[in-house]
Order: structure tokens, then sequence, then C-alpha cells
């Protein structure tokens, strides 16, 4: 087990310079290399990919494996966990990004993406699988109240993550995963700073401090890019994280079967249990449109998008709420997670 991304990540000028190939010895002994401009990393990515189609096609001729079926219990909704800070929709929908920002009720979240040689970008995680990835994982590290998490397969990571299984889903699973190690992520809090003076830090780093994968021998070089275990940054754990993660359902998570559909349905389920059981509560949408809507997507598209989103959001949900030409109409809501549960969870 060897923990490769660790010693990719120790400078952003490394990745410039040098990349990581593996020598294998007889006895099994694996020992990471770095090696000079001669052999650069981009070179070395595009044989890591070349090894992962190789594994996917063999996949394809593996006899089929029976899944084990996990019975939940009835009394004990399975459960996931986000903090309140990245329901805030920060992670962009679709495409590639090497800079994101979302700056909503005073809090200022942005992301930038590290580069590999020749000043290519690895590109910030997007999309559905990112949000099903993270929330997988920050489910683990608050459940076993660890920052550090062990991950035994990707088959593990894309069941709790609600994702299928199959070759082409794995490699989006390692390619999300890898993306997000390398993105920096700063977090500002503005609320309450008087005029002139600075805003206070939340975080300023990485989110993910280690990966640890497998690298198995074979008569080519074979780099298996499955993670056994995953630590998040020390710092984005206490002051993020711990203490400050929301609990949801997992059956109404894995219902959103879109990245703005997931984002809106984290909001809705803490938002309208705040809202005043004698009162509806209206919000514009210049208000969501600050927190919803996309970089260079007009007020006005996606005002259309968002109704119409927002009408299928609340049928297939079972939400109540109003749609109205300037805005949404929220009614409260209680909590979906059984109060039970929900106090234990707090202690």
């Amino acid at each position: 087990m060897v923990s490769i991304l660790k010693e990719l990540k120790k400078e952003t000028g490394e990745l410039e310079k040098t990349s990581v190939v593996f020598d294998i010895a007889d006895d099994e002994t694996v020992t990471p290399i770095v090696q000079s401009e001669s052999d650069r990393l981009d070179a070395y990515r595009d044989r890591v990919m070349a090894t992962w189609s190789k594994q996917e096609k063999e996949l394809t001729h593996q006899p089929p494996v029976e899944e084990k079926i996990i019975r939940l219990d009835r009394k004990t909704p399975s459960m996931m966990f986000l903090p309140l800070l990245l329901t805030e929709s920060y992670m962009p929908l679709r495409g590639n990004h090497i800079f994101y920002e979302r700056f909503n009720r005073g809090i200022k979240i942005s992301s930038a993406t590290h580069y590999y040689a020749k000043d290519k970008p690895v590109f910030i995680p997007s999309g559905l699988l990112a949000r099903r990835i993270l929330i997988a994982l920050v489910s683990k590290a608050v459940q076993e109240k660890s920052r550090e998490i062990n991950v035994k397969s990707v088959s593990e990571l894309l069941r709790d993550s609600g994702l299928g299984k199959s070759g082409k889903q794995s490699k989006r699973i390692q390619k999300t995963l890898f993306q997000m190690f390398m993105t920096q992520v700063k977090m500002w809090d503005y609320r309450n700073v008087k005029p002139g003076d600075a805003p206070k830090k939340i975080h300023n780093g990485v989110i993910f401090e280690e990966l640890d994968i497998d690298v198995q021998k074979s008569n080519q070089e074979k780099f298996s890019f499955i993670p056994d275990r995953v630590a998040f940054d020390e710092r984005f754990y206490r002051d993020v994280i711990d203490g400050k993660s929301l609990p949801f359902l997992t059956e109404d998570i894995l219902k959103a079967s879109g990245a703005l559909e997931h984002d809106v349905l984290l909001w809705l389920l803490n938002r309208q249990t705040r809202v005043s059981k004698r009162s509806a509560e209206f919000i514009g949408y210049g208000l969501l449109y600050h927190q919803f809507g996309q970089p260079n997507q007009s007020f006005k598209n996606f005002k259309s998008e968002f109704k119409s989103l927002m009408r299928k959001v609340r049928e297939k949900h079972q939400r109540k709420f109003e749609v109205h030409k300037d805005g949404l109409l929220l009614s409260f809501m209680p909590s979906r997670v059984p109060a039970k549960q929900e106090r234990r969870i707090r202690r």
C-alpha cells in the first residue's frame, strides 16, 4: 500500500518538473521513484489511463459476482451527513472548471484546481457524482468519528454513493477522487464584519490530506487506482465537518437524479424546518440566483429553468411550497430524520 497522491501533492511546482513511477522488486516490495523532466507527469498519466482501459476490458470478461443484499432496519433508517457549508452548491453543476466561486448569505467559498505538467489543469470536480462521493465520505467520517476513513473497495464506495457498478463508473470515481484531492478550497465568513475589517477565515487549504491506494504486481506496470484509506485534512475536518454536519435520510438523498436537484433538495430539507409554523416564507429568485445560479448564466435563463425544476421537485419529493412569478413561498415541514436519532447524533 503506497500513499502515492501524498507524494504528488507535496508541492505544486514539483508536478511541473517531476513524475512518479514504481519499482517492483521480486519480493513484491513497491518503491515510488520521482523521475526527472525526461519522464514527465503527463506522460505517466497517459500510462495510467491506458492501464485503466485495460482493466476495464478485463472486467467485461470476468464471471458475474453475486452482490450481497444489505437489508435496512426500518426502525433505524440509513442516514447520510453533510456540513451546512457544503450544501451551498459550492461545486459546479457540470463541465471542466479551473476556478469556481460561490458567495451567498455572507459565506464565500472559492475552489481552484492544481495543474499537471505543461500547465494542464486537473479541473475541479463537478456534477452529481462528485456530490455523491463527497457526502458518502463525509458520512463515513461522521459515523466513525474520525477524519481517516477506510474504503474497502470501489464497489463499497459506489454502493454508499448510490451509484451503479461498472468499469466506466469506477473510472469516473477514480478521476473525481483525484480532482477532489487536487483542489484548493477557501471559505470566508463575511457576516457581522465591520467595514474595514477582514472576514473570518473558516478554511484555506485542501479537503483531503491523503489517499492510500493499492499498486498490484503484474508482468507490466499495473497501476490500480483504488483507495483503501482517505484522510480528510485535519483543519477541514475540525472546522467544517466535526460537530457541524446535518443528518439526512439516505433514501431522500439518492432520489435526486441531477446535480442541481441534489443541491436544491438538501437546501429544502434543511431550510423548511426553520420556516414558521404559523406563516409561510417568501424567497425571491434574486436570492436563489446567488445561491444556485451558474457562471455566465443570465438571471432570465436561471429563473425560467429554476421554476421548471422546482415544480418537478415539489411533485417528486412531496415538498410543500408554491412556485410564484417572483419567487418561492415555503411552508414549514418537519425534519425527515426521526427526532430520537437526531438528538442522539447531536449529543
